[in-house]
């Protein structure tokens, strides 16, 4: 009843009743006189009888008698009245009444599909300026106060400094917008999206993706880190086994082109603990290249690992060698090949579980060949081919056809012959080719035989 007289009591027609009418109103509403405050107490009795389900820019207003009589109840002008009464706590209550049918209304997410009908409030042509003023102001108080839920609204509704749009993370961190697309997919990363929708705004934690944006500023392709360190791309994922440098893995990879990333500081790192060890080698003498030294290396997975392990820890003395080669493990020189198989015969190690899959050329490594022969070796069955792609040729393959076959430039270094007398020189113990990849080339061996004749010869010379 109290609720129900201070809303009659606004406009009662006896002047004695107004004056005495003084009721204690919210800060915000003591600029208003009483006619905009009566204003407002029918515009949100409107609000109470509107259809939550529609979305619309102003309250129901009576048009007939009837509509007054259905509308403006004794009860619904109480209600009203308790809202201006209590004017903090009461327009909070009507936003959180509309807010709770919004999954009624078209749209997905935004102030008015959020608030709906009370929305309405604040472009009432029928409330005065200055009425829709402390509305907004209202309105702007409880999108603030109710942001500690997650809700996709504009940034001015938002309320939360931790929440960031796709738009305003591509900008602040400078990744193409379209990549957001992708990370909006991915469990590992926090993101909101307005439930029902598929191309609404998304909203991303600020921290995530500024961590998120310094290790994508930090990473480094295998390609690349192959370039600089010397060594075939392959064997980069050794050197990421063995803990020498960090593999990226995670979202981040979603931005970047190619899977296998490496932290560039990790192998920056390694380059600076490898050149800390070059010692000065005699002027004149003979050397070789460490990267030669691993190519002279037999057929089959090369110690690259073995060899940094033996730099680090000094069992390998090593030079620079002066010239335009810049690649770490090809400017740095041992005194001799014996050396560098010395100093890494003690570690072995295979890799298959690393990356099982290779390209061409990383078999080519592997096998010591060129691609060329690689290529005839698929085609003549010899290394089997499984699926499409760059990366079609399993590792543990490659592997067991470097331990069966021998190729001539391998024969070659064991007899040490020319390439044009290997062929003849097998052949006087009776071993010919088991493959001829093309006329007289990719010629290759039976290895255990080749392997077996030698030990037999080198015996019987003895």
């Amino acid at each position: 009843m109290a609720a129900l007289d201070f809303v009659t009591g606004l406009v009662d027609p006896d002047p004695a009743v107004r004056e005495r009418f003084a009721p204690a109103l919210d800060d915000d509403l003591t600029g208003l006189d009483r006619g905009e405050i009566f204003d407002l107490c029918m515009a949100i009795v409107g609000v109470l009888d509107q259809d939550p389900k529609r979305a619309v820019t102003s309250p129901a207003k009576p048009t007939t008698r009837s509509d007054y009589e259905r509308l403006f109840t004794p009860e619904r002008l109480a209600e009203a009245g308790r809202i201006i009464l209590g004017w903090r706590t009461g327009f909070d209550s009507l936003c959180d009444r509309a807010r709770a049918t919004s999954h009624d209304r078209p749209g997905f997410y935004g102030i008015k599909a959020e608030l709906g009908q009370v929305y309405a409030l604040t472009v009432d042509r029928t409330l005065t300026e200055n009425v829709r003023k402390v509305v907004r102001e209202a309105v702007l108080r409880n999108m603030a106060t109710s942001s500690a839920g997650v809700t996709v609204r504009r940034t001015e509704h938002r309320g939360r400094t931790d929440l960031i749009t796709s738009q305003q993370a591509a900008e602040r961190f400078c990744i193409r917008l379209k990549l957001f697309q992708r990370l909006a997919k991915t469990p590992e990363l926090t993101h909101h999206r307005a439930p029902g929708t598929k191309k609404g705004p998304v909203l991303f934690v600020a921290e995530e993706i500024a961590a998120l944006a310094a290790l994508r500023a930090d990473l480094e392709s295998a390609s690349s880190v192959g370039l600089r360190l010397g060594i075939p791309k392959g064997a980069v994922a050794q050197l990421a086994q063995a803990g020498l440098i960090e593999k990226v893995t995670g979202p981040v990879l979603l931005t970047v082109v190619g899977k296998n990333q490496y932290r560039r500081s990790t192998v920056d790192a390694l380059i600076r603990d490898i050149e800390a060890k070059i010692g000065s080698g005699p002027t004149g003498s003979f050397h070789i290249r460490l990267s030669k030294a691993m190519y002279r290396m037999p057929a089959g997975e090369k110690p690259w690992v073995a060899l940094v392990h033996a730099v680090l820890a000094g069992r390998l003395a090593v030079f620079e060698v002066s010239g335009r080669l810049s690649a770490t493990l090809v400017k740095l020189a041992a005194s001799s090949f014996e050396e560098v198989v010395a100093a890494v015969a003690g570690e072995a190690g295979t890799s298959d579980a690393v990356e099982p899959m290779v390209t061409r050329a990383e078999a080519a490594d592997i096998l010591g060949i060129t691609v060329a022969t690689v290529i005839g070796m698929i085609d003549a069955d010899l290394l089997p081919k499984h699926g499409s792609g760059v990366c079609n040729l399993r590792r543990a393959d490659v592997v067991r056809a470097a331990r069966t076959y021998l190729s001539t430039a391998e024969a070659s270094r064991l007899l040490g012959v020319g390439y044009r007398w290997v062929r003849g020189k097998l052949a006087e113990g009776g071993i010919e080719p088991v493959a001829e990849l093309s006329e007289h080339r990719g010629i290759l061996y039976d290895r255990e035989q080749v392997t077996r004749w030698l030990a037999t010869s080198r015996k019987g010379a003895a």
